[in-house]
């Protein structure tokens, strides 16, 4: 893979919605003893997964800014002692306010969190000095402040840049466009459950109506919509919460991209409880799973209900002619 090469996997993540950032964080969060400047890193190979099994990576919960979106991208850059970007992160939730079991006493309050795996550790962490030599960093603006805020956000092309000063030793390589660079290909989940998500929001109003349903996103009376629907004081995020026009009946909506056991009923349960306590006022509440198949636990469990649907997308979508 070349450097020219990466420009244009970086603007198909772009062309998804996802973005690029820099998050700034103090050695109370990057050392191993953070009362010893000179102690070694908190970080260090055994948290970059190598499997391609989501479960088999471990998630953090991270201070970022309230835009950050699912599958953003996100160098690390560590303040003095280090001064420098070492980590490459991915967001792997929407920005979140910080739930309170997480606060710890004497540490910062965050406002704003979200779950981030580490994805790669640069064996050559890049310099503040040498991003504010480069051409093309030096009129960024988290250089020209000298990474005085929490975070910034970064262009394709910087995004890029840095990762060619991480990899190219010689300054001279930067403009020859055989330089070889790692890169990253989107993952599989968060395409696949997007690309889903997306049908479902927009076929709403015709998708249930084989089964008397009349969908369309719930709207909150203070604006929020109804997709990624944060459940204030118990966590979590709802995929889609939709209204009835028919009746009123407001249907919770929870996507798997594979095969829903279990724990996806408990999950849809805990959030049918909070709609009906904080949104029905008096509504009838229920929720529809939308996944690829069950589990025969799931469906155990979903049997001493009326309150929950199953819809299998591959034949949900095949009737509308729909592929993915």
């Amino acid at each position: 893979m070349t450097g020219q090469d990466v420009l244009p996997t970086l603007n198909e993540w772009a062309s998804l919605g996802c973005q690029f950032w820099v998050f700034v964080t103090k050695p109370d969060y990057y050392l191993a003893d953070p009362d010893d400047l000179n102690s070694e890193d908190k970080f260090g190979p055994e948290d970059i997964g190598e499997s391609d099994d989501p479960e088999d990576y471990t998630n953090w919960i991270w201070s970022c800014h309230k835009d950050t979106k699912q599958g953003d991208l996100i160098y690390l850059y560590r303040t003095a002692p280090k001064k420098n970007i070492k980590y490459v992160l991915l967001a792997m939730s929407d920005a979140y306010p910080m739930p309170e079991e997480n606060y710890e006493p004497n540490q910062p309050r965050w406002k704003w969190v979200c779950d981030i795996r580490f994805v790669e550790i640069f064996e050559n962490p890049v310099s503040f000095n040498a991003m504010r030599k480069d051409p093309v960093l030096r009129e960024w603006q988290a250089v020209k402040c000298s990474m005085q805020k929490s975070e910034f956000r970064m262009s394709p092309e910087q995004w890029h840049r840095v990762y060619q000063l991480a990899y190219c030793d010689d300054i001279a390589l930067l403009h020859r466009p055989t330089t070889e660079l790692s890169n990253y290909s989107i993952p599989k989940e968060f395409k696949l459950e997007n690309e889903i998500e997306d049908i479902v929001e927009e076929k709403l109003p015709e998708l249930f109506r084989e089964d008397g349903y009349d969908l369309e996103l719930f709207i909150h009376n203070d604006g929020r919509r109804g997709r990624q629907f944060w459940c204030h004081g118990m966590g979590g995020r709802i995929d889609l919460l939709a209204l009835d026009k028919k009746t009123g009946t407001l249907v919770v909506i929870e996507i798997k991209k594979d095969r829903a056991g279990r724990d996806v009923q408990s999950q849809i349960y805990s959030y049918i409880g909070y709609v009906k306590k904080h949104l029905a006022d008096g509504r009838t509440v229920m929720g529809f799973v939308i996944c690829r198949e069950t589990d025969i636990k799931f469906d155990y469990a979903a049997s001493i209900s009326d309150d929950i649907k199953i819809y299998e997308y591959p034949k949900l979508f095949a009737k509308y002619g729909i592929t993915l």
